[in-house]
């Protein structure tokens, strides 16, 4: 586990994670939300983003921490990542943590709800087609805030290419953390 990328719904706790498993990893955590909006809350324009994703990307260790709406192009950070944790919180939750952290602008809101129609699809998707076939891992821990789910993280990078989970074959690491 040395480039990992973390998605999820807003303030589901991507960077909360991202923060802990870079104490536990020593790998460098990069939250994209800093370097994606700019000044007033502008998006980056898209092609500069895919150039700056793919520096990124070039270094050797990461946590890269971010779902970035529609504008993002995650598909960059998937075809680099050995690791995909993917945090799928309820609506509910992740309101009341957004609603909790701070003012969110209405496109924030509006992300949030659409968020299990069309985001989560697209994600499923992209991490499906930037990878070989048969190289999806698909595990489930009852929350990142358990120490189950901390005392499996070590063991995650230890999958070989022979490993099963289920029916399904993996040799990269998709791991769901479901409410």
């Amino acid at each position: 586990m040395k480039r990992v990328v973390i998605l999820g719904l807003g303030s589901s706790g991507k960077t909360t994670l991202g923060l802990r498993l870079g104490q536990i990893t020593g790998l460098r955590v990069v939250e994209l939300d800093k370097i994606y909006w700019r000044p007033g809350l502008v998006e980056t324009p898209h092609e500069e983003w895919i150039k700056m994703q793919h520096a990124l990307a070039a270094d050797n260790g990461w946590i890269l921490d971010g779902d970035l709406g529609p504008g993002d192009a995650v598909e960059v950070r998937l075809q680099t990542a050995d690791t995909v944790i993917f945090l799928d919180f309820s609506l509910v939750r992740c309101a009341w943590r957004a609603l909790w952290r701070s003012r969110e602008r209405a496109d924030f809101w509006l992300w949030l709800l659409r968020y299990r129609k069309h985001s989560r699809p697209f994600l499923m998707r992209a991490n499906c087609s930037t990878r070989t076939p048969g190289k999806i891992a698909y595990s489930k821990y009852a929350c990142s805030s358990q120490p189950a789910f901390w005392q499996t993280l070590p063991s995650i990078s230890q999958h070989s290419n022979s490993k099963h989970h289920g029916n399904i074959p993996y040799t990269t690491n998709w791991v769901c953390v479901p409410m």
